[in-house]
């Protein structure tokens, strides 16, 4: 919860029990759930929870649910469209859109995975196609903010911001590429 807190994000109570930090039965979840609203260390807002006590938050995450599933329409289009590069094997969809919020001024954040000891190549093709983006100011929809390839595809810095990165993401092309992806990353485990 205070990580969302962050984020200003309240979650739902099956959102909560995905994102515990520790393995729990889902009655002692509930229990210790119980235990922090009656000591008001958290705050039960219609269908969320939050440690802050403001449905203004509530209001704001549904009006991000809302504009994030538009957005995902588009995310899609463009995924297929990024996927066609040369040397990209895998497109999914990052940042707050791929936790189902977009805000007045949300852009699509891509992650993409290129072939072995192709990254830098792709890379540069995509951001050349990134600059003609500006042109039909069209470049909020391609935001290419995370790349690996292939041979390397374990995420090094291994916090509870990347872990919670990792586990949301996503796909969009190449399922069997994230596939092996999330199997070299499972220390996110750990984490969440």
């Amino acid at each position: 919860l205070a990580y969302f807190d962050m984020f200003e994000y309240p979650l739902k109570k099956r959102e909560l029990f995905t994102f515990l930090q520790h393995p729990a039965e889902y009655y002692e979840f509930e229990q210790a759930l119980d235990y922090l609203l009656k000591e008001s260390l958290v705050f039960k807002l219609n269908e969320f929870y939050s440690i802050t006590n403001n449905f203004l938050l509530v209001e704001r995450r549904f009006t991000g649910n809302a504009r994030a599933e538009a957005l995902l329409k588009k995310a899609a289009s463009g995924a297929r469209l990024i996927s066609r590069f040369p040397f990209v094997q895998g497109v999914a969809v990052s940042g707050s859109l791929s936790k189902n919020f977009a805000d007045k001024s949300a852009d699509v954040d891509y992650f993409i995975i290129t072939s072995p000891n192709r990254l830098w190549i792709a890379r540069s093709f995509l951001h050349l196609f990134k600059k003609c983006t500006f042109l039909v100011n069209k470049q909020h929809l391609y935001c290419m903010n995370y790349f690996i390839d292939e041979a390397e595809p374990v995420i090094v810095e291994k916090n509870i911001y990347t872990a919670t990165e990792v586990t949301t993401l996503l796909p969009m092309h190449g399922s069997a590429t994230f596939e092996k992806f999330f199997t070299a990353n499972n220390w996110t485990t750990g984490f969440l």
